[in-house]
C-alpha cells in the first residue's frame, strides 16, 4: 500500500510504502482477497479551494475572468521572453457541475534553459503559494486563493497553464458561455 505523507509547508506530497492494514474496511478487504494487488490511495484534494455557492455570475463577469486569465498568461510569457501566441482562454467546466473556470495554456518549444524558465515563472508569481516538484518532468504549481498556475518543463518544452477562480453559473449559462469559447 502507498500512503501519502505531507512534506514541507506547501503540501508537496511524497509517498511511502506502507504494509498491513489500509485503514479503510473496503480496501482492507480488497487487499485480503487479492494479495497480488497493490492499490494506491491518493491524498484528498487540497483544502481551501472553495466552490462558489449562491447566485450565478453575470456573463460579463465570466468575460472579465477570461480577460484576467489572458492578461496573466501574456505577462508570464513576456517575463519568459517568449513570443508565443496567447489564444483566448476558454471556459471549461469547474470542480462542480454548477461552475465554470477560464483556462489558458501556452506551449513554448525549443527552450534548453527549462529550470531557469520555471524559476522566472516563480519569480513572476510573487505572493503566490508555490510548490516545486523536481524530477524528470519539472513542475511548478502556484495558487493564489482559488486561482492556479501550473508550469512544467521536459525535453525543451515548457507548458504553462493558468486557471481562474471558479464561477457559479446555471446549467444553461454554462452551455451558452462554453459554446462561445
Amino acid at each position: 500500500m502507498f500512503a501519502p505523507g505531507v512534506v514541507g509547508q506547501h503540501g508537496a506530497m511524497r509517498y511511502r510504502r506502507r504494509t498491513g492494514q489500509a485503514g479503510d474496511p473496503f480496501w482492507d478487504e480488497v487487499v485480503r482477497r487479492h494479495p497480488g494487488l497493490t492499490p494506491v490511495l491518493l491524498a484528498p484534494p487540497p483544502p481551501g479551494l472553495p466552490v462558489p455557492a449562491g447566485e450565478p455570475v453575470a456573463d460579463a463577469d465570466a468575460e472579465r475572468a477570461r480577460d484576467e486569465t489572458a492578461a496573466l498568461v501574456r505577462s508570464l510569457c513576456a517575463g519568459l521572453g517568449a513570443d508565443e501566441p496567447v489564444g483566448r482562454p476558454r471556459l471549461r467546466p469547474g470542480r462542480s457541475r454548477s461552475t465554470v473556470e477560464a483556462a489558458a495554456t501556452v506551449v513554448v518549444r525549443d527552450r534548453p534553459d527549462g529550470p531557469a524558465q520555471l524559476a522566472r515563472v516563480a519569480e513572476a508569481l510573487d505572493g503566490w503559494d508555490l510548490t516545486c516538484t523536481p524530477g524528470r518532468v519539472e513542475r511548478l504549481e502556484a495558487r493564489l486563493g482559488p486561482r492556479a498556475v501550473e508550469a512544467s518543463y521536459v525535453g525543451g518544452v515548457l507548458v504553462v497553464t493558468v486557471v481562474s477562480a471558479p464561477l457559479a453559473v446555471t446549467r444553461d449559462q454554462s452551455r451558452r458561455l462554453r459554446a462561445r469559447s
